[in-house]
């Protein structure tokens, strides 16, 4: 009995570590705005389906460097990659230097990149099993609105 309770248990830890479902590939790609590459933004992919509704995937991200290429890794672990199928995108990239974590009232800083890129982000982008080299995307600037005077 005791036997039983031990492989039992075994292999309860061995696949609840397996969590994140689905087959992975490596991705990397481009990010522009208006013509010119967009260094130091975030990249993230959400996996939107899954085998199991209640296994999604993990969310992989990145950063562009200097040109606006990135290769996306998981978060927590590091490992390169992004799990295969649909991702949902997001593109985020605010102004001004990286908060002290000392400072109690960090200045705010501003989102560079629209909407439709991150908060309101339905871009995807179906990351195929053999893994994509080309995930390159053009984002638009965030146009602060102004404000109304009555």
């Amino acid at each position: 009995m005791t036997k039983r309770l031990f492989l039992f248990f075994g292999f309860i830890v061995l696949t609840a570590g397996c969590g994140g479902g689905g087959k992975t590939a490596q991705v990397s790609g481009r990010i522009m705005m208006n013509g010119q590459p967009l260094a130091n933004a975030r990249v993230s992919f959400q996996p939107t389906s899954g085998a199991n509704k209640n296994e999604v995937g993990a969310t992989a991200q990145g950063e562009t460097d200097a040109d606006g290429r990135y290769t996306l890794t998981f978060m927590g672990s590091g490992k390169k990659g992004a799990t295969v199928g649909e991702n949902l995108v997001s593109i985020s990239k605010l102004d001004g230097p990286t908060p002290d974590p000392k400072d109690d009232n960090p200045p705010l800083r501003r989102e560079l990149v629209a909407p439709e890129w991150n908060t309101e982000s339905k871009q995807k982008f179906t990351v195929p099993s053999g893994g994509a080299t080309n995930a390159d995307f053009n984002v638009t600037p965030n146009v602060p609105a102004k404000p109304k005077y009555d």
